[in-house]
């Protein structure tokens, strides 16, 4: 768990060396680690009801330009998505 957290920017590591692709990464916070393409899926997925598939899917990663939602450019990453795994909306 404190692992992840570290690997995720949750925390930071006090010690040690964190290696992605042969460089030394340091992610200063959430955002950060999934620039660098890291991410976590916890187990207790809860979802939220009043929300769309397409909101629970980018909860904390939504597409944004200026700061605004980008709306259909996230329901259709979420169509598509779906789509992989064989389900549709």
């Amino acid at each position: 768990s404190t692992l992840i957290k570290a690997l995720t920017g949750v925390y930071h590591a006090d010690r040690g060396t964190i290696w992605l692709e042969g460089q030394t990464i340091s992610p200063k916070n959430t955002a950060h680690a999934q620039q660098l393409g890291i991410g976590t899926v916890y187990q207790e997925v809860n979802l939220l009801p009043n929300m769309s598939v397409a909101d629970n899917l980018f909860i904390d990663r939504e597409p944004k330009r200026f700061g605004l939602l980008r709306r259909k450019e996230m329901e259709k990453r979420a169509t598509e998505l779906m789509a992989s795994y064989g389900f549709s909306l």
